[in-house]
């Protein structure tokens, strides 16, 4: 008895400087405690995944007074051990004084706990590194003031003003001391021949959280599985423990709304790869992607990070539409007006349901569909089915043409629905020859006997030279005063030819003008024609004047029937004769009135007088 009793008093002797004076350690920083691993709400068959270890809940049972449940612990996969909990009294569990689940409650089916397992981790990061000190001076750390007051035999003594207070206390090298759990001084070495002492601080540490997002594209087709990739970086200094991460969408399905990760160590990255599937649409939508991250510190502290992301997603029904420039020969630049284009229209259903389509292409004007009767179908388009329509358009002119989009038309729900191929940027060359004639008139409306003047124009649009007969002709109702509507010669590639001539009217009426021709010859000898449009000529009888001169109302570019010239309405004079007699009757009428007027005085005085 008095062995024992000696025993114990020894090792009281021997642990009593530990717990009052400072203390050395292997590694201060790293602490044995009961580590939050996470919050869970788990019903049954739901699971939370820790470190090594895994709890189920494997039964909830809601009909007694008190709700109670099964829970079920496994190591590395395999089963350790079942436990009853009903919230109250048995609440808390342990397991080989490793793993710790407390029950907070049972409601609705759902388990709510949390778990903490117990290990050795690192919970304290350098603050201020090592510093050396001299008798006097002083370390700041936030709210702590580290004096060296004094240095002997005995060791350092420094002074720890903090917010508890001021603590003198004397260090061998290598010793520490913690204050209020949240700061921790270090004596290092204490330099007996310089009395100089290096000191360093800790601080609990934190961990942080980045949460970046990647995925391959977001522009998607319907019912498309999206590569969503979450990436989580613990850029804090200790270990995240009890990582949840949840996902949402504002439309589609995620596959896996719920992720874990029992422990991400700092600077350690995790990549949490959601699958999520885009909603069947009939139009171009865009959905919304939202994640949150959820961990927690040593002392359960929560740590949360949100992240999200956009994506389009374009309707079920697709058209894609490809054209290719088949030349005669391969090395041509361009094509001739004897090569084809190939046309291919791809469409695809990405629906879960047979769609009948209303398919539509346009051609340019100038050119011929080759081995269909049209550029419209009606098709039915399976599920998930994928269909190609291809046919040839033949060019029958030179010029640069660009390709419109392909249309496919649907109904759905009652609503008409149509989508478009991608547009067509890049122009695709014909080269050939090209003349365009044009055919116009300087007055359109005429009296009969004016005249008026005709102008053909020949512009050559293609690309090369061609040798060119311009020819047009007057029509009955109309006479050639001068000019000839008649030319030959050559035109450049983009240059142009104008021609005029005069005509005079005959009779009233309505006169067409027939078409001017061009028939014109390329490089290579092949010929061609083409003819302008056929103007209109108004021809009215004509006015006349007891002068015999033009209506003030001639048309401007009409001629003078009698005189062969254009009047000038807007400077007519009267003549000198026409003047003279204009003042003569005037002074008549002046006379005759100035004789009338003694005669009627006369007759009335007589009357008074009577």
């Amino acid at each position: 008895m008095a062995v024992r009793t000696l025993t114990v008093l020894i090792f009281a002797i021997t642990l009593l400087p530990a717990l009052v004076y400072p203390v050395s350690a292997y590694d201060i920083q790293d602490e044995s405690l009961w580590i939050f691993q996470g919050a869970y709400e788990l019903a049954a068959g739901n699971r939370a995944e820790l470190e090594g270890f895994t709890v189920k809940v494997h039964s909830v049972d809601m009909d007694s007074a008190e709700p109670s449940a099964i829970v079920l612990v496994y190591h590395n996969r395999d089963f350790k051990r079942s436990f009853f909990t009903d919230a109250s009294a048995n609440s808390e569990q342990i397991y080989d004084n490793e793993l710790k689940i407390n029950v907070l409650g049972i409601n609705s089916g759902i388990v709510s706990l949390e778990t903490y397992k117990q290990k050795s981790e690192r919970v304290w990061v350098t603050s201020v590194p090592k510093t050396n000190m001299k008798v006097g001076d002083t370390l700041e750390d936030g709210s702590y003031r580290v004096k060296l007051k004094e240095v002997g035999e005995s060791g350092a003594l420094v002074s720890i003003e903090g917010k508890n207070g001021v603590f003198e206390e004397t260090y061998q090298s290598g010793s520490y001391r913690k204050f209020a759990g949240d700061f921790m001084i270090r004596v290092i070495y204490i330099n007996p021949n310089t009395r100089d002492v290096s000191i360093e601080t800790f601080r609990p540490g934190a961990p942080a959280l980045t949460v970046d997002i990647l995925t391959d594209k977001i522009v998607y087709g319907s019912n498309e599985d999206i590569s969503y990739v979450l990436t989580l970086t613990n850029s804090g200094t200790i270990p995240l423990h009890g990582i949840t991460m949840t996902t949402g969408s504002s439309a589609g399905m995620v596959g896996e709304p719920h992720l874990q990760q029992a422990v991400l160590d700092p600077l350690k990255v995790k990549k949490f790869i959601v699958p999520v599937r885009t909603p069947v649409t009939p139009v171009t939508r865009n959905i919304l992607i939202e994640s949150q991250v959820t961990g927690y510190d040593y002392m359960g502290n929560e740590y949360s990070e949100p992240a999200s992301f956009e994506v389009q997603v374009r309707p079920y029904i697709s058209i894609e539409k490809k054209v290719e420039a088949v030349r005669n020969s391969p090395k041509d630049t361009e094509m001739g007006t004897d090569g084809h284009f190939m046309i291919t229209l791809t469409l695809k259903n990405t629906a879960g349901y047979r769609t009948t389509l209303e398919v539509r292409d346009e051609l340019p004007s100038s050119m011929i569909p080759e081995g269909v009767e049209g550029t419209e179908w009606t098709m039915l388009l399976d599920a998930g089915a994928t269909k190609e329509i291809s046919y040839t358009a033949k060019p029958t002119e030179a010029g640069s043409f660009t390709f419109k989009p392909g249309t496919a038309q649907w109904k759905d729900g009652g609503e008409t629905y149509i989508v478009e191929s991608s547009p067509f940027t890049d122009a695709f060359i014909v080269r050939g020859s090209k003349v365009i004639i044009e055919k116009s008139i300087v007055s359109s409306y005429l009296y009969t006997g004016e005249m008026t003047e005709i102008v053909v124009s020949a512009v050559n649009a293609g690309n090369s030279n061609v040798r060119i007969t311009l020819t047009d002709s007057v029509p009955e109702g109309l006479s050639l005063v001068s000019g000839q509507p008649l030319w030959e010669g050559d035109i450049e590639a983009g240059a142009s030819k104008k021609i005029s001539y005069v005509v005079k009217t005959i009779s009233a009426g309505t006169v067409m003008l027939p078409a001017a021709r061009a028939d014109y010859t390329d490089l290579e000898g092949k010929q061609y024609s083409a003819v302008s449009d056929t103007p209109v000529i108004y021809i009215d009888d004509v006015l006349t004047t007891e002068h015999n001169q033009i209506s003030t109302d001639a048309k401007p570019g009409s001629v003078n029937v009698q005189t062969g010239e254009t009047p000038d309405i807007g400077n007519t004079e009267l003549t000198r004769i026409e003047a003279a007699g204009f003042l003569l009757s005037a002074f008549i009428t002046l006379f005759s009135l100035l004789a009338i007027i003694p005669a009627l005085m006369y007759l009335a005085i007589r009357g008074v007088y009577r």
